[in-house]
């Protein structure tokens, strides 16, 4: 996702014409405090059906979108690293 899941970087207009099932979140949160609650629930809601979250960190940030109960709801699968491992590396 673009500028680590920043809601100024990613509307609704952009998500109708993405034909994507998985969202890479690449960041710590940090400097700009990121992912952006917004930018992820756009993705939920117009990212295609059951979209896949993958986080390469768990944080307080993000920790939410880890929640069963709000996966079952919204249709959506969120992937952390495992504890103490890291997370996903995109090789282009």
């Amino acid at each position: 996702m673009s500028h680590h899941a920043s809601q100024n970087n990613l509307n609704i207009e952009l998500m109708k014409l993405l034909d994507c099932k998985n969202y890479l979140v690449s960041t710590n949160g940090l400097v700009f405090n990121h992912p952006d609650r917004e930018a992820i629930g756009r993705v939920i809601k117009y990212g295609g059906d059951k979209p896949r979250l993958y986080f390469n960190y768990k944080t307080k940030l993000n920790d939410v979108w880890a929640s069963a109960g709000l996966q079952d709801k919204y249709g959506y699968q969120a992937v952390f690293p495992e504890q103490g491992k890291d997370g996903l590396i995109v090789r282009l």
